[in-house]
């Protein structure tokens, strides 16, 4: 186990720096993660829509209560009252709703006749068909009155207020899922933090036994290089297993009401996305020849696969084309298990076996990149013989 144990003393040399690294990039995911928890609020406050109140009708008891029940649910604002300045209320979003109450109106509807109230809104508005239900329970209201009953308009408003005016006490319960969508947003940014690190500390490892002379000197070692090379992959292993470690001890403070079998299927993933970007670590530190090199690419990888992987973005914001591309990295589908632990309804094969495959996929990832670095060490071999 010679070259297992120069690893060691690898690691515990450049152990400082590594621990600098992963401490920064942890801080940012605990910070970001902390920050972005989601809160729930328990009061509902009614907002009122801006609307204009025109009335072309003369001025009668049931109009009169109209406009006043009305006040409870809008805020009057005033226009010019052309069909040029109501297009142009509308159009600048001065009011979102115009009611008008045609001429003639208020003799139709007590006669049974009534008239269809002029109504404009913006397009698409989701608070036009609010109003839409207030002045039609308004009038549905007086409408039976006037139908059922001879009282007078001002007896008749009074009525509709009364009933108009009843409420039910609703105690709203709120289900808090804060702590399990924070362990959510941590373990996907933990990515972040393991393709960074790992990239940079394997990268610098593989530098300090990448020296022609160190190369040439261990041709010639009695260890044969199929074992040597065992024990390389042993020792990379060994800082993967570490710094999992320690990104699953954090994760611990944001478990929340997360239960062993959740934490446990999460912790599987993150050890699945690190065999994935230890075997990606490990072909550029045989390929890269310096640290500044190393720490650049270490970049561009951890920042690319957050962003189209739907770490750093939401998958539902991407488009199409960057999830296509997103697809050909290891954490496009840690996320995507991630995604599907949380969802999980319950531990059926059929719902685990997507969780499964996801992982298995980042698996084929370290295989075929590891694959590829087999192969680049075996031509440099030639080439230093």
């Amino acid at each position: 186990m010679q070259v297992f144990k120069l690893y060691l003393k690898i690691i515990k040399k450049n152990l400082p720096g590594i621990m600098v690294y992963l401490g920064i990039f942890l801080f940012i995911v605990v910070l970001i993660t902390t920050i972005t928890r989601d809160t729930s609020s328990t009061t509902f406050e009614q907002s009122k829509v801006k609307i204009a109140y025109i009335n072309e009708d003369i001025e009668n008891p049931l109009i009169n209560g109209f406009k006043d029940y009305l006040k409870d649910y809008v805020e009057f604002v005033e226009i010019e009252e052309t069909e040029e300045g109501m297009r142009d209320a509308l159009f600048f979003r001065v009011v979102e709703y115009i009611v008008i109450i045609p001429d003639g109106f208020v003799e139709g509807f007590e006669n049974d006749n009534p008239m269809k109230l002029k109504k404009l809104a913006v397009p698409d508005s989701t608070s036009a068909t609010y109003i839409d239900m207030t002045i039609e329970n308004y009038f549905n209201t007086a409408e039976n009155y006037i139908k059922n009953t001879d009282l007078s308009p001002e007896e008749i408003v009074n009525y509709v207020k009364e009933d108009l005016d009843v409420s039910t006490k609703t105690n709203l319960s709120v289900k808090k899922t804060e702590d399990n969508g924070a362990l959510k947003f941590y373990f996907n940014y933990s990515s972040y933090a393991l393709t960074a690190v790992l990239i940079i500390a394997i990268s610098s490892m593989m530098l300090s036994l990448g020296n022609i002379h160190i190369k040439r000197r261990n041709r010639v070692s009695p260890i044969p290089i199929g074992k040597s090379q065992f024990q390389q992959v042993l020792g990379l292993f060994f800082i993967v297993l570490l710094i999992d470690l320690l990104l699953i001890f954090v994760g611990l403070f944001f478990r929340g009401e997360a239960n062993g079998f959740v934490f446990g299927l999460l912790s599987m993933n993150l050890l699945s996305l690190s065999i994935a970007i230890l075997s990606i670590a490990y072909l550029v530190g045989t390929t890269i020849r310096n640290r500044e090199a190393a720490n650049g690419v270490a970049n561009i990888l951890s920042l690319g696969f957050a962003f189209l992987s739907g770490v750093f973005v939401p998958k539902e914001l991407l488009g199409e084309t960057a999830l296509q591309i997103g697809k050909f990295t290891p954490t496009y589908w840690f996320v995507m298990a991630n995604d599907s632990i949380f969802n999980l309804s319950n531990y059926s094969f059929d719902e685990l076996s997507n969780i499964l495959i996801s992982m298995v996929v980042q698996l084929g990832f370290g295989v075929a990149f590891f694959a590829i670095t087999l192969v680049i060490n075996k031509k440099n071999r030639t080439s230093v013989e």
